[in-house]
């Protein structure tokens, strides 16, 4: 059987193939409820039980909610052929060999270290079925899961095939005569006299194939429980806590506290919620758990009183209080439809994730043709440092109404300049990108007369990279007839900047001695070209004798004139030249000592003109004495006009626009292309600092750019009234955006929204910055009289459309010192403010959004009261919506700028220590706008700030079962949607340092042939990356990505240093927490 495989295919085809979808099926559900699970598969052969079960486990992200699969076999040959197979799942397989017969303590196993055992068609071929059963228990914990393949329905056939193999008749010492089989009763005695709990679940076939002789069945360790209980059913059919007195609040706490357990049903309150005014136990129940880790207290929601079914609802009862008893009180909420008992889960919501990052403008990139795109696009990158991060994304400052003497450009082609690489990097602290720009004229404002629509014009400004750019119309620089758009936008910002330091600060004149410094750069060669029409007499600094060349081809500059600009020997050079006398102009961009030692080749009376940022930003010193010859220093920063019609920025354009359109100033030399499809290569071109004259790019028709995905409109109407209650800080955020959206009427509620002098200030800037006709009034929405006079008094305004409710009132104290008072004030604004508002407000509105908090998801220790008010909301929009009315709730945690905690820094510590995530104000946004996008478009309940696939101890509240899916398990790395894998992936499977060492060597050289543009073949691990020509910014980026893919910290001096990679890749290996050795 063991030829072509024919051994695989039986055991994978043959009966029990229905077993494999059901097991994976069931052992699925177990891990949706508690991700995490350890599983053991006794016997597992070809695997064929372990790709379903496998499979079932997997995320849509690529991980696994098993945090532990031990693939087992009594021969190594399985074992072996199978970590090849189930390679996906490699980080949290492992192999071995495992005699179930034999003590498995002695084997190397742990007691108790299993949640569930997988057996297909393996347990029957032992010795003693006793044994066999014992030998499992050992290895599951209490309360774990034996999930057997068995064949129970005795067929003569299988004795065709199985009887002359000797493992067939082993069980005759153990009673079974005529083959190893037990039927399903048989099978029951066995697991109870091993002390299981008997036959907990018998699945034989599927829909299709009930006749199948292979059963699935399921049988469970019992955990042991001392633990009296109580079952209340005092909140079955009315609710309790909402209204409680203080006589029955003294009840409660007393039967809370008894040293029984407790178990409360309620009727109705959880997932559909027809009686949400009888889920507050949920959120008292969860703070009072979370302060009292020793009760064992658990809610129970059943059927309603008109559609119980009473045995069924007594069973389920049952069970949850036989369960929830002899567990670790994990779980501490269940929902009972009929007998079928449910928990509730937190889970991430892919759809929600999406559209946040779709209103926020950060959703998964697209190829868009740039100019078939139907929207105006601008460049911006998302990690700063990382280049290939570049992103076009819509670019908003389109839309905006545009000033009368401004004109707007289809933008054709932009010149990089070396401060767009420094932006890229992360050196300089903005993130605009591109200043030269040449184009066609699309349109004017009101107050412009002497350009028209379709001139071609080039000018400097900002934020270039473009499909449409903006400026003064007193930047344009009109193009020449002969003139193509790549050499137009070659010129202006380098020609501005030349004539600038040259005339108007330089003074220089004919006959005069310039030195210029980087010669062969943009600005190098535009002051060569204006020194040259004014009739100076020129010396040049430049890096390579190509450099060299290429001065003396174009401008005819005598070799003896030229020197070099990577050491001081340029300054003997000038005072040779000049017979120690020195130049009258310095044009510098030299740094450091090279900076001091042109200073002082510096002739009397003259002017140093410098241009580099680098000892400006640094404050670098000078040396004073020169200053007695009457030598000036002029720092020089042409920005500084972007976009500034000034008089003396308007003459300068003036001047160079006259200068360019006689001919006198031509295009440097050469102007090198790219498109815009490739605007990463032409960075990087730019920041190995190799390239000559200026790099422009210029727009294709086939141009394809990676592009954000559209960011949508959000549904505000202006003839619409949109009502918000609580005016706190998130009340006053939401006001303003949804002003800023298009709201005309809004209509602010709460204990002080009128009278509050900070409320106040707050309705009249909204007035007068968006003229939306906003008003305010002193309400407690919890007060259904005060909320009706309200809504009479704005009667006459448009339909009311939406609401928000954020109104809450705190007052924090654990539930041993809560009064009844303390929850009635807590609840008030949550549970009977949010009903008033459901009950008076029209039932056609668009939208109904609740403002919680998780505080209440939490069970956060000293808020119960809250949370009770917070659960309500929860529940509530469920509730609502199916009434098939509009309703979210937004669980809100720590919002960094606006909100309670933002306001309180006695909160901000403590919100994270208990590992909250920072929310800003766009999410508070995108949060808004999915809430309105419709009630069946995303879940009812949203919550925002949670961590995910994280845990510390201290995060007590994540010890409940209902975040299991949200701590950190081990999965598997690989992502559907990638092919390969990131460094971070491949070092977390190593477990060997040598490895780990050629890993990160190997990445290292592809890295650096990327960022040099060099084969990955012509780079050798045993050299510095200094051996390849990195200079301080191709180091800022190794660092960058360094810092990401190993988190380990690295200084650019280190990059730039003299060791090898392979020494570096041993240092990382050592110092990152990604190595999986550790």
């Amino acid at each position: 059987m063991l030829e072509d495989d024919l051994l695989y295919t039986f055991y994978q085809g043959a009966f029990g193939a229905s077993y494999n979808s059901n097991c994976a099926q069931y052992i699925g559900l177990i891990a949706d409820k508690k991700p995490g699970i350890a599983v053991l598969e006794i016997g597992a052969g070809t695997g064929g039980a372990t790709g379903h079960v496998l499979d079932r486990l997997r995320t849509e992200s690529g991980s696994s909610k098993a945090s532990r699969y031990y693939f087992t076999d009594i021969s190594p040959g399985f074992p072996a052929k199978a970590q090849e197979r189930f390679s996906t799942d490699a980080a949290i397989m492992e192999f071995g060999t495992l005699n179930i017969e034999n003590d498995p303590l002695e084997q190397g196993f742990k007691e108790e270290e299993f949640d569930i055992i997988v057996c297909a068609n393996v347990l029957h071929a032992t010795k003693s079925i006793q044994e066999t059963l014992e030998n499992c228990k050992r290895l599951l914990k209490p309360g774990g899961q034996l999930v057997l393949s068995e064949v129970t329905i005795k067929r003569i056939f299988c004795g065709f095939i199985m009887g002359p193999l000797p493992g067939w008749w082993l069980g005759e010492d153990d009673g079974r005569k005529g083959g190893p089989l037990l039927d399903v009763l048989e099978w029951a005695f066995a697991l109870k006299k091993a002390g299981y709990s008997g036959v907990d679940l018998d699945i034989r076939g599927d829909c299709e194939g009930s006749k199948e002789p292979v059963s699935l069945i399921v049988s469970t360790k019992p955990a042991v429980s001392t633990v009296e209980h109580c079952i209340s059913l005092a909140e079955l059919e009315k609710p309790l806590l909402a209204d409680i007195a203080g006589e029955d609040w003294e009840k409660l706490r007393k039967l809370i506290y008894d040293p029984a357990g407790l178990l409360w049903i309620t009727g109705g309150a959880a997932m559909d919620c027809s009686h949400p005014h009888q889920s507050l136990m949920v959120g008292l129940g969860r703070a009072i758990r979370n302060e009292n880790t020793g009760l064992h207290f658990a809610v129970l929601d059943i059927d309603t009183a008109d559609t119980i079914n009473i045995e069924a609802s007594s069973i389920a009862i049952a069970n949850v209080a036989t369960a929830h008893l002899s567990s670790d009180g994990a779980d501490g909420e269940f929902a009972a439809r009929g007998s079928k008992v449910f928990v509730p889960r937190v889970e991430w919501t892919p759809k929600v994730d999406a559209s946040l990052r779709k209103y926020e403008a950060k959703g998964e990139p697209e190829l868009v043709n740039f100019i078939g795109s139907g929207r105006p696009l601008k460049l911006t990158i998302k990690t700063p440092g990382l280049l290939d991060t570049f992103r076009w994304q819509e670019d908003e400052t389109y839309y905006e109404p545009m000033p009368a003497d401004w004109i707007e450009i289809e933008v054709k082609a932009v010149g990089l300049n070396f401060k767009d690489v420094l932006v890229a990097l992360g050196n300089l602290n903005e993130n605009k990108l591109g200043v030269d720009v040449a184009g066609v004229v699309t349109g004017i404002g009101a107050d412009v007369s002497d350009i028209k629509i379709g001139d071609r014009v080039m000018t400097a400004s900002c934020d270039t990279f473009a499909t449409f750019v903006r400026f003064p119309m007193q930047g344009a620089i009109p193009m020449t007839h002969d003139m193509s758009f790549e050499d137009a936008a070659s010129m202006p910002l380098i020609f501005l900047t030349a004539y600038y330091v040259l005339v108007t600060a330089g003074h220089l004149e004919k006959g005069e001695t310039i030195l210029i410094h980087a010669a062969a750069g943009g600005v190098g060669q535009a002051a060569i070209i204006l020194a040259q029409h004014l009739g100076a007499e020129i010396f040049a600094t430049v890096g390579s004798e190509e450099k060299k060349d290429l001065i003396m081809k174009h401008y005819g500059i005598s070799a003896s004139h030229i020197f070099s600009s990577r050491d001081a020997s340029f300054a003997k050079g000038i005072m040779r030249s000049t017979n120690d006398k020195g130049v009258d102009v310095v044009l510098n961009s030299l740094a450091g000592e090279l900076l001091r030692l042109s200073w002082h080749c510096l002739a009397p009376f003259g002017r140093f003109l410098e241009i580099d940022k680098a000892d400006l930003f640094a404050n670098t010193g000078l040396d004073m004495k020169p200053f007695l010859e009457n030598k000036s220093y002029i720092g020089v920063n042409l920005l500084d006009f972007e976009n500034d019609p000034t008089p003396r920025a308007v003459k300068l354009w003036t001047d160079v626009a006259k200068l360019i359109g006689n001919g006198s100033l031509k295009p440097v030399q050469p102007v090198q292309q790219f498109n815009f499809a490739d605007v990463e290569k032409a960075f990087r071109y730019v920041q190995t600092g190799r390239h000559m004259g200026k790099v422009v790019l210029r727009v294709d028709d086939n141009d394809t750019v990676l592009a954000i995905p559209r960011t949508p409109k959000v549904g505000v109407r202006t003839d619409g009234t949109y009502i918000v209650a609580g005016l706190g800080g998130i009340g006053r955020e939401l006001g303003r955006w949804l002003a800023e959206k298009g709201a005309k009427h809004s209509v602010f509620l709460s204990r002080s929204a009128a009278s509050g002098a900070d409320n106040q200030a707050f309705v009249e800037n909204l007035r007068k910055t968006y003229d939306t006709n906003a008003i305010a009034f002193d309400c407690d929405v919890g007060n259904r009289a005060a909320l009706q006079t309200v809504l009479y008094n704005i009667s006459e305004l448009p339909l009311v459309r939406g609401c928000v409710t954020g109104a809450m009132v705190l007052k924090d104290t654990l539930y041993e010192k809560m009064s009844a008072d303390d929850l009635r004030i807590t609840v008030g604004p949550k549970v009977h403010g949010t009903w008033n508002l459901h009950e008076l407000l029209p039932k056609d509105m668009d939208f109904f959004v609740m403002l919680s908090s998780l505080a209440g998801v939490m069970g956060h220790r000293g808020q119960g009261n809250y949370g009770c008010g917070n659960i309500f909301q929860d529940y509530f929009a469920s509730y609502r919506r199916s009434q098939g009315l509009p309703a979210m709730t937004i669980d809100i945690g720590y919002l960094l700028s606006v909100g309670f905690v933002a306001e309180h820094d006695e909160y901000v510590d403590h919100v994270k220590a208990m590992g909250l995530k920072v929310m800003h104000n766009s999410d508070l946004h995108g949060l808004m706008a999915t809430a309105m996008e419709g009630s069946d478009a995303h879940p009812a309940q949203v919550m925002c700030g949670l961590p995910f696939n994280e845990f510390e101890p201290q995060w007590y509240w994540m010890n409940d079962n209902r975040f299991a899916g949200l701590r950190k398990l081990t999965g598997a790395s690989s992502s559907a949607s990638s092919s390969t894998i990131s460094l971070k992936d491949e070092l977390s499977r190593c477990t060997d340092i040598a490895v780990a060492i050629d890993t990160i060597s190997n990445a290292m050289a592809e890295r650096l042939a990327r960022l040099m543009m060099i084969p990955v073949a012509d780079v050798d691990t045993n050299k510095p990356l200094s051996a390849y020509g990195v200079d301080s910014l191709v180091a800022v980026e190794v660092r960058n990505w360094i810092k990401k893919e190993m988190g380990v910290e690295v200084s650019v001096f280190d990059v730039m240093g003299n060791v090898p990679m392979r020494v570096f890749a041993g240092d990382f290996a050592g110092r990152s927490k990604v190595f999986g050795g550790k």
